[in-house]
């Protein structure tokens, strides 16, 4: 691969990451945008991120997801809505359950007992430390949470 698909890969990467959303991240969208094919962007995602396209545009929604039930009092059909399941808030929690192995709601009120235990310091700066450590927490102590990190 030339050096400048190298780069076009890094540059949806980032997109993605800032915006995570299941309909504007479409795999068309980045073809058109960066003038690469289809075949491109998968073939590089499984080689550099060992994921499908597909499900690294779905791991960054759900790990917004989980950002947005730590940080905000969004309701679940909010954060759906937001990370574009807009017709489907029961295809986003299938989703989110399928990846964490709980359901939003359930991880939510999970999170506001342990934070006010103290077993979850919400005082955090750095909000990817708390993810990580809300969902290496819940996957010690319930093993609810499978970490796909």
């Amino acid at each position: 691969m030339a050096s400048t698909s190298i780069f076009t890969i890094y540059y949806i990467r980032d997109e993605i990451q800032k915006n995570p959303h299941i309909i504007n991240c479409s795999i068309k969208y980045f073809c058109k945008k960066y003038r690469v094919s289809q075949a491109t962007i998968q073939s590089s995602f499984k080689e550099y991120y060992g994921v499908t396209f597909a499900m690294y545009v779905r791991d960054q929604c759900m790990t917004k997801a989980v950002k947005l039930l730590l940080t905000t009092n969004m309701k679940i059909s909010e954060i759906s809505r937001e990370l574009g399941f807009s017709n489907s808030k029961a295809g986003f929690m299938a989703a989110f359950k399928r990846i964490y192995r709980i359901s939003p709601g359930q991880l939510r009120s999970y999170l506001e007992e342990h934070q006010s235990s103290g077993k979850i310091d919400g005082e955090e700066t750095d909000i990817n430390a708390r993810i990580v450590k809300v969902i290496a927490l819940l996957s010690k102590v319930d093993g609810h949470i499978k970490s796909r990190r």
